[in-house]
C-alpha cells in the first residue's frame, strides 16, 4: 500500500482516483505506474500441496519466488504461470492485443505501448482492460529459469517448470538452493505477459515449512533474480495530461525523479528489521574498487555502526564505524582500521579505495585522504552476494547483530570497479561532475526497502 507520508515534493499520485497533491516541480515526463511487484505471500503450504495464488493481471517478463529477510533453503517442485499477452483493448467488441511486433525494441517498447493505449483512450474517452474469459494457459514450461544457487545437480532450477506435479525431491522432481540469504528462483517468460495466477507445488517428501513467508514477485527487472522488482512498475511518457484512466483501483500516476537523485534513505529509529537491499549493475568480482557515500548519523558511542555490507557464500565486504572514531574495512576474513574524524549528525562524506596488486587501501573523509595501508594483497572480492545498507547481513537472520542499529540518513552512494584518482574523489565530495558509478550509481540505483526506512528529499 502506498505510504503518502513518503511522497517527495516532486510527486503527485492518483490512487483510486483520489488525488494527493504536493508542490510540483517539472522534472521530465509523466510516469504511469501499473500494478506490479508482489503477487502474494505464501503463509503456509502442506507437504506436497499445490496451491494457486491470484495475481490480478500483474504485468511482467520475470516471475520470482523469494524468501525475504532470512537464510533458508528454497525448494519448489513446480511453478505454473497462467498468463496471456500483456495488454488487450476492446474496440468495436473485438479484442485487439498489443503485440511485441507492433512496438519498437529496447527501452522505448513500454512507452510506445502505453502511448498507443492512451491515444485510444483520448479518442473514445473510455478504455477497457479486458481479461480473457477462457482459462489462461501455463506459459512457464520450457522457459528460461535460474536460482540463487544450486544445492546439488538434482535440484536444478528447470525442475520447477518441467510440467510435472511430481513432488519428491529425492526422485529429482524439485529444485533446491543452498541455505542462502533471501534465496530466489526465477523464470524468464521472454516477453511481457499479464499474469492471472501463479500455481506452486510444494515439496512432498519433507521440509514443507521452508516455503513459509515466500513472496511471489512479477516485474521487468531481472537483477538479483527479480527480487529488485519494486512494488510498482514505472513507464515514462512524454505527455502532459490524461483525461481518462482505465477503470482500475490499482492505477497510479506519478511525477518523479528517476532513481534516488536528490533523495536520502532515512532510518528514523533502531530496528533490527530495517534495511535496504541494493542491486549492482555488474558482478562484484573485483580486484580493486572505490566506494563513496554521504552519511548523517544520529547516535554515536562505543559501538560498531555498519555503513555498508556485502555478503556472499564465500566472501564479504563490510565498512563500519567502530568505537572512538575508528573506521574499519573487513573483507575476505581480514580487517584493517583507520583513525579518522568521527561522523557528524550534519553529514559526512566517506570514500574507501582498495586495490589487490599492492594491497593499497585508504579511507577518505570529506575529500581528504587517510594514510595508506597495505591490506589483503592478492585478494579478489567474490561475486554472487547481496549488498545492504543499514544492517550487517553476515549474521544469520541478522538476529545476533549487536545494537545499536543504524539510525540516520544515507545518500549519494557510488561504487566503481577501479580506484578513482584523487581529483575525482574531490569532485565526488563536492558533487561536481564526476565519472558515473559503474557498480552502484545513486541516480539510477535499484533498491528494495525492508522495515522502517523512508525515502525523503534532501534537506
Amino acid at each position: 500500500m502506498l505510504n503518502y507520508n513518503q511522497l517527495s515534493e516532486t510527486e503527485i499520485c492518483i490512487t483510486k482516483l483520489t488525488v494527493v497533491r504536493t508542490q510540483i516541480v517539472p522534472v521530465c515526463s509523466l510516469i504511469i505506474i501499473w500494478p506490479l511487484g508482489r503477487c502474494a505471500t505464501i503463509n503456509s503450504m502442506e507437504r506436497g500441496e499445490t496451491m494457486s495464488f491470484n495475481c490480478a493481471g500483474m504485468q511482467g517478463q520475470y516471475v520470482t519466488i523469494t524468501i525475504p529477510g532470512r537464510y533458508e533453503y528454497l525448494t519448489i517442485c513446480e511453478v505454473q504461470v497462467l498468463a496471456h499477452p500483456w495488454l488487450q483493448i476492446v474496440h468495436d467488441g473485438r479484442r485487439s492485443p498489443v503485440r511485441d511486433s507492433e512496438t519498437n525494441s529496447g527501452k522505448t517498447q513500454n512507452k510506445y505501448r502505453i502511448k498507443k493505449m492512451l491515444s485510444f483512450v483520448f479518442a473514445l474517452n473510455k478504455c477497457t482492460i479486458v481479461s480473457i474469459s477462457m482459462p489462461d494457459p501455463n506459459i512457464a514450461v520450457g522457459k528460461l529459469s535460474s536460482q540463487s544457487s544450486t544445492f546439488e545437480e538434482k535440484g536444478e532450477s528447470w525442475k520447477a517448470i518441467d510440467g510435472s506435479l511430481a513432488n519428491i525431491y529425492t526422485n529429482g522432481d524439485c529444485t533446491l538452493t543452498k541455505k542462502d540469504f533471501e534465496p530466489w528462483w526465477m523464470v524468464d517468460l521472454t516477453s511481457e505477459f499479464q499474469v492471472s495466477a501463479i500455481v506452486i507445488t510444494n515439496r512432498g517428501d519433507c521440509c514443507e515449512s521452508r516455503i513459509k513467508g515466500a513472496e511471489i514477485l512479477i516485474g521487468d527487472l531481472p537483477q538479483k533474480g527479480g527480487t529488485m522488482n519494486p512494488s510498482l512498475q514505472t513507464l515514462c511518457l512524454d505527455i502532459d495530461s490524461i483525461s481518462c484512466l482505465p477503470q482500475s483501483n490499482n492505477v497510479m500516476i506519478m511525477f518523479s525523479l528517476l532513481g534516488l537523485q536528490g533523495r536520502v534513505l532515512s532510518f528514523p529509529k533502531e530496528s533490527k528489521g530495517s534495511f535496504v537491499i541494493i542491486s549492482p549493475m555488474r558482478h562484484l568480482n573485483l580486484m580493486e574498487f572505490t566506494l563513496c557515500m554521504r552519511i548523517a548519523v544520529e547516535y554515536l558511542g562505543e559501538h560498531n555502526i555498519i555503513l555498508f555490507s556485502y555478503h556472499s557464500q564465500s566472501d564479504e565486504l563490510r565498512i563500519l564505524r567502530e568505537a572512538m572514531g575508528h573506521f574499519g574495512l573487513h573483507m575476505g576474513g581480514r580487517s584493517v582500521r583507520f583513525a579518522l574524524p568521527d561522523l557528524s549528525p550534519l553529514g559526512s562524506h566517506i570514500c574507501v579505495t582498495w586495490e589487490s596488486v599492492f594491497g593499497l587501501t585508504a579511507f577518505w573523509m570529506n575529500g581528504k585522504s587517510s594514510i595508506r595501508k597495505v591490506y589483503n594483497m592478492g585478494h579478489i572480492l567474490q561475486a554472487g552476494g547481496t549488498a545492504m545498507l543499514g544492517q550487517d547481513q553476515g549474521a544469520q537472520n541478522m538476529s545476533d547483530q549487536k545494537k545499536p542499529y543504524f539510525v540516520g540518513e544515507i545518500t549519494d552512494l557510488y561504487m566503481w570497479d577501479y580506484v578513482l584518482k584523487s581529483h575525482d574523489i574531490q569532485k565526488v565530495f563536492q558533487a561536481h561532475e564526476f565519472p558515473s558509478g559503474n557498480i552502484f550509481d545513486w541516480k539510477i540505483l535499484p533498491y528494495k526497502i525492508r522495515g522502517n526506512v523512508m525515502v525523503l528529499p534532501k534537506g
